[in-house]
């Protein structure tokens, strides 16, 4: 990034590789009591319910305590103090001493892949809070929303992007995809196979936890989008897919729906009393918000939404004076949110609240004061293919309606709107994502 960038805008950024290479596990259960045992006991300590250090396990074998040498004898002395702390510090850092309430509390700030793989194994304490379905819920609530960034031309790493202590802050995920990220919900991560599009996958990047999902049968289609979401009354997760087949001269949409770890093959979901102009939405990738699946299209005057918690779909009209034109939508985890253009650089923005269809008004952004800053990232970044004037693209949210993250003409270079303070700020990733995707997503250690 050019120094003047830097100068322009004013503000610097976290990156941050946060995930080490491991295995995948085939299959993502709740941990045995047996499992847990047998993983956390090969690090216990014999003489306390804590786990050893690495220096705490060498000592086992004698290699801890390096023998100071004064005139060519041991410094018995030396030796007998460091044994003496060594063991002073063990006794106050004793993790079975803290209080249950306060350890839950601590682990809550730690991001779920540090957890998984280092703060699991402090002691068994840990390691049983940490596996229990209380925890991993709090947690899933407490971890920060952001935005998965995947370049599919070529098939890059997923790279996710969230708020933190008013920072961005960037992080890689070392699990390699098979192929594309087709949906997000809770930290699970629907991907298909790169061999067979068919062969889909429920994965967790963050606990490299993977589990294959029963086989997609259907005649070759042109058109196939999935979505994952989760139904809290159930306690169930579900991924949709909708797809095209053709029939004569006319094509017919059909919908499957598959709950996880419970339906053994995709069951049919009754569609057909649904408008042929609301169906031109399936031809557009899905948004999802929590326990609710939405397809969207500019042409379209209606919303497609599918509840998955009843299994049922309807249409939910766009405000009067809105359908006709432009129209961009967002999800921000919880809802769904409609951009109506006013200007170049300026938007209208309503809220879908989806249980009931009803539309509000939130607040209009202008950006138009800051064109030149936009336009000064033209001359300084390297444009788009076969683009060389700048328009400002809609991507997502951050901090759920809080900071919106827009594209300009850069194929690197993404602009950050706070809508609170109306500031202005950017951050730049190490490659390109001109072909890209973008799901709403959250760090957990959910398990399918």
């Amino acid at each position: 990034m050019p120094n003047s960038l830097a100068k322009l805008f004013g503000k610097s950024l976290i990156c941050d590789d946060q995930i080490s290479e491991g295995q995948s596990v085939s299959q993502p259960p709740p941990p045995s009591s047996v499992r847990r045992t047998v993983e956390a006991s090969s690090l216990m300590d014999p003489n306390s319910n804590s786990v050893l250090t690495e220096d705490a396990a060498d000592s086992k074998r004698g290699h801890v305590f390096h023998m100071q040498m004064v005139g060519g004898e041991c410094n018995h002395a030396c030796v007998s103090r460091r044994i003496r702390h060594y063991y002073s510090r063990r006794r106050k850092t004793n993790m079975e001493s803290l209080p249950d309430e306060l350890v839950f509390q601590i682990l809550l700030d730690i991001a779920a892949q540090d957890i998984y793989k280092g703060a699991r194994f402090v002691c068994k304490k840990w390691y049983d809070i940490i596996h229990s379905r209380n925890f991993i819920y709090r947690h899933l609530h407490c971890a920060t929303p952001g935005l998965l960034f995947q370049s599919y031309k070529p098939l890059r790493r997923l790279v996710f992007v969230a708020m933190h202590n008013g920072r961005i802050k960037i992080s890689k995920f070392s699990y390699k995809f098979r192929r594309r990220a087709l949906s997000s919900c809770n930290g699970l991560i629907v991907e298909s196979d790169l061999d067979d599009i068919y062969a889909l996958y429920i994965v967790n990047p963050a606990t490299k936890q993977r589990l294959a999902l029963p086989p997609v049968s259907l005649p070759t289609i042109t058109h196939k989008y999935y979505a994952i979401a989760y139904a809290a009354a159930s306690m169930h997760y579900k991924v949709v897919l909708v797809h095209p087949c053709r029939y004569k001269t006319s094509t017919i949409w059909s919908c499957a729906i598959l709950t996880v770890g419970v339906d053994e093959s995709w069951r049919l979901v009754n569609i057909d009393y649904l408008s042929v102009k609301s169906t031109i939405a399936f031809t557009c990738a899905p948004l999802t918000t929590e326990g609710f699946i939405h397809w969207v299209n500019s042409k379209c005057t209606h919303v497609v939404t599918f509840n998955v918690e009843t299994e049922t779909i309807k249409e939910t009209p766009v405000p009067d004076g809105y359908g006709d034109g432009v129209k961009h939508y967002l999800s921000t985890g919880s809802s769904l949110t409609l951009f109506i253009p006013c200007g170049e650089y300026s938007w209208e923005v309503l809220k879908m609240k989806p249980e009931t269809g009803e539309w509000t008004k939130l607040f209009e952004i202008d950006l138009e004061s800051q064109k030149g800053k936009f336009e000064h990232l033209v001359s300084e970044c390297r444009p788009r293919p076969g683009n060389s004037s700048f328009i400002l693209e809609l991507v997502g949210w951050l901090n759920y309606e809080e900071v919106l993250v827009l594209r300009g003409s850069s194929v690197r270079v993404y602009i950050l709107y706070n809508v609170g303070v109306q500031e202005i700020d950017f951050f730049e990733l190490d490659y390109s994502f001109c072909y890209s995707s973008f799901n709403v997503h959250r760090n957990s250690l959910v398990y399918g």
